[in-house]
């Protein structure tokens, strides 16, 4: 006989809207981001983009309020950084699009980063994250 888990043990899911709860920054600095924007950022659901795959998941919603007019001598897009580091679960935001950054996303660029997500949150996202919308809590 199959080994069935029993249904007070079942993790349930959020059927709605998704809370991502994640640590700001690097770059959620009104130096990169107008004030408005950071917060516009956080407060907005985000819908997961049909371009996601393994190395990230694509974020859909609304444009980035960017405090520059380009990246100066990281590029001339303003989410253009000289290259850094990325942690797994960033919030990379290439060009106008943030990405949640996976397992087989780049471990280091030339963009902007927002926030990061937390572990516990991301292993059930990525594995739920086709049909669903999400909020970042900092």
């Amino acid at each position: 006989m199959p080994f069935k888990l029993p249904a007070a043990l079942e993790p349930t899911y959020a059927t709605d809207t998704w809370i991502l709860r994640c640590l700001s920054g690097p770059h959620d600095d009104t130096e990169f981001v107008k004030e408005e924007g950071i917060t516009r950022f956080y407060e907005s659901t985000w819908q997961v983009g049909i371009a996601s795959g393994r190395a990230g998941v694509r974020l859909e919603g609304p444009p980035i309020a960017w405090a520059r007019k380009s990246g100066g001598e990281g590029g001339s897009h303003p989410s253009n950084i000289h290259d850094n580091g990325y942690a797994f679960g960033s919030v990379n935001v290439t060009g106008d699009t943030p990405v949640i950054l996976a397992n087989e996303g780049p471990s280091m660029g030339g963009y902007t980063c927002l926030c990061t997500v937390i572990t516990a949150d991301l292993y059930v996202f990525f594995a739920r994250h086709w049909d669903i919308r999400s909020r970042f809590l900092w």
